[in-house]
């Protein structure tokens, strides 16, 4: 490989560095601060660039949010991948199978509540940024159905529709974990939880 090659290839990797660097900065300051407040300049600082260095990776501040959505609904998907290639506790035990599914969707979720609900706000008020993160959560959902039906869960679970179902799931667990983020006792959010399996699991698998 020639100098100029290996410089290029160089300064391609410390961009994609520089770029992940500066998304997960910019989630975690939506996370602790929220995005109504966040501003090109805070977030840059808090990343420890300059504005100009900000705007040559992320045009503004939507494209940044959506691409923070982006990471975190690929981190979810990351989650039902590990959960369908846990096929023998899946088949030795569906609903400590789903227990662990769950709790593995929670811990993906993070410290997200008040971006979340920020994120409903600007959703509401923002068109682009509306359809853009509609196409996001579309893709994820295709991917998850792409799973799901060379999954050996796609023969059991008990329902007409499995598209419809797996965003009533999702719901479902967007509620669970809007109800955890409140601030809950340790010993309620377990609750919640076991709670939270008990009524997928019926819905899933038993037989009407």
């Amino acid at each position: 490989m020639g100098k100029e090659r290996v410089v290029s290839k160089l300064k391609q990797v410390r961009g994609i560095s520089m770029r992940e660097k500066i998304l997960e900065t910019a989630e975690q300051y939506f996370c602790e601060n929220g995005y109504l407040c966040a501003t090109s300049r805070k977030l840059a600082e808090a990343a420890g660039i300059s504005v100009g260095s900000l705007y040559f990776y992320f045009k503004n501040k939507e494209e940044l949010l959506l691409e923070v959505y982006r990471k975190q609904s690929c981190r979810f998907l990351g989650a039902v991948a590990d959960a369908y290639e846990n096929i023998e506790l899946y088949k030795a035990d569906k609903k400590k199978w789903l227990r662990g599914f769950i709790d593995q969707l929670l811990e993906t979720y993070g410290n997200t509540g008040k971006l979340r609900a920020e994120l409903k706000a600007v959703t509401w008020k923002n068109s682009y940024i509306a359809e853009q993160k509609k196409i996001i959560k579309d893709e994820s959902i295709a991917a998850i159905m792409q799973r799901l039906t060379s999954s050996p869960v796609i023969d059991d679970v008990n329902v007409r529709h499995p598209d419809v179902a797996l965003l009533f799931v999702i719901d479902i667990m967007d509620a669970v974990y809007e109800r955890i983020a409140a601030g809950i006792a340790p010993e309620e959010r377990e609750s919640v939880i076991e709670e939270c399996t008990d009524l997928l699991y019926r819905y899933l698998f038993s037989k009407m």
